[in-house]
C-alpha cells in the first residue's frame, strides 16, 4: 500500500488523557507505525509546545482555544473553542500551500465544518469520527450542542463516517449521503489488559474493607451521568444473580 499524508483534526490530543484523546492517539500512531505521515491540528495548551513529532506523529499547536486558567467546561471556554475553528480554518488554508495531503480526518464537532472546507479545498478524502453526541440523550432539544450537531449530520460528515452506536448511524444516514459504519475503541486493549492483570484484587479488598468474597468491578472514565456507570452495577448483578 503506497504511504500518504493524513491530516486529523482534534480538539483532544496527546499528551492529554481522556477517551476521545486516547482513541484519537492511537489511531494516528497505528498509521505512522505502518509508515504513513500523519499531521494533526489541536489546540495549544499551558504546558504543550507549538510544534513537535512524537513516535513518529506530527503535531501542530497553532494557538490556544481557551483561556489557560479556565476549565474546559466553563461558559468563557465554551465559546472560545467554538471560535478557535475560525482562525484554524485561517491557518490551514495558508499552511496547505504547497503540501500534498491525501486524506483528512475529523474528530471533534467545533470542527466538523472546518474538515469539511479544507477537504473540499484540497481535493481529500474526508472521514468523521462522531463519538459523543447530544442525540443520544433522547429527542430533540433546541440547545446550542444539540443544533450545532444536526447542522453538522446534515452539512458536514465526510464521505465516510464513524460512530459509536446504530441509533447515531442511522440518524445520520438519514441527514446525509455517507458512507455510515458503527465501530468500537481502537485503544491498546493489551496494554489495558496487562494493566489489569497486575491489580492484585485481594489487596484491594483489604484496601476498601471488603469481604473477601466480594465481587469487584473496575471501571475506565469519569464519574459522569452520560457513562452510566449504574447500567454497569445493574448488569453485573444480575449477573451474580443468575
Amino acid at each position: 500500500m503506497p504511504h500518504v499524508h493524513l491530516v486529523v483534526l482534534a480538539e483532544d490530543f496527546y499528551p492529554y488523557i481522556s477517551g476521545g484523546a486516547l482513541t484519537r492517539w492511537r489511531f494516528c500512531k497505528l498509521a505512522a507505525d505502518r509508515g504513513h505521515r500523519v499531521t494533526v491540528f489541536t489546540p495549544r495548551e499551558r504546558d504543550t509546545s507549538r510544534r513537535e513529532t512524537v513516535e513518529g506523529v506530527e503535531i501542530i499547536r497553532p494557538f490556544r482555544s481557551k483561556p489557560p486558567n479556565f476549565d474546559t467546561h466553563a461558559f468563557v471556554s465554551l465559546i472560545t473553542r467554538v471560535l478557535f475553528a475560525g482562525p484554524l480554518l485561517v491557518y490551514l488554508a495558508w499552511w496547505g500551500r504547497g503540501e500534498s495531503i491525501d486524506g483528512v480526518h475529523s474528530a471533534s464537532h467545533s470542527l466538523h465544518w472546518v474538515a469539511k472546507l479544507v477537504s473540499g479545498a484540497w481535493t481529500a478524502p474526508l472521514v468523521t469520527m462522531v463519538g459523543y453526541t447530544p442525540s443520544l440523550l433522547g429527542s430533540f432539544r433546541p440547545t446550542p450542542s444539540f443544533l450545532r450537531e444536526r447542522f453538522n449530520f446534515q452539512f458536514c460528515m465526510g464521505e465516510v463516517v464513524f460512530c459509536r452506536t446504530a441509533k447515531i448511524r442511522d440518524l445520520i444516514a438519514a441527514s446525509c449521503d455517507a458512507d455510515v459504519a458503527v465501530v468500537h475503541g481502537i485503544l491498546d486493549a493489551e496494554r489495558i489488559r496487562s494493566v489489569a492483570a497486575s491489580v492484585d484484587a485481594d489487596e484491594t479488598r483489604e484496601q476498601y474493607d471488603l469481604p473477601t468474597d466480594a465481587p469487584l468491578l473496575a471501571g475506565v472514565g469519569r464519574l459522569v451521568d452520560i457513562k452510566n456507570h449504574e447500567a454497569a452495577l445493574e448488569l453485573l448483578a444480575r449477573g451474580l444473580d443468575n
